[in-house]
């Protein structure tokens, strides 16, 4: 199961969620993009749904998960 979702955000352009890898791709508007490893269908809900998606992703993605950059 692959979900995507634009993002409201001046930081943050979209966010995918990949289940089979329990994984969290996030694309700024800069152009750079992560995968972010170990996450679940549930933070990628709360990256979606939260009122500032930029200080969601500082306050409980940033830091916590491997972080491997994505080639654009």
């Amino acid at each position: 199961m692959k979900l995507e979702s634009k993002l409201s955000s001046s930081v943050l352009k979209s966010a995918t969620f990949e289940a089979e890898t329990s994984s969290l791709q996030i694309y700024f508007w800069t152009g750079q993009a992560y995968r972010y490893v170990g996450t679940d269908l549930q933070l990628y809900e709360r990256l979606i749904t939260a009122q500032s998606s930029g200080r969601f992703y500082n306050a409980f993605i940033r830091g916590r998960f491997e972080e491997i950059p994505i080639d654009s």
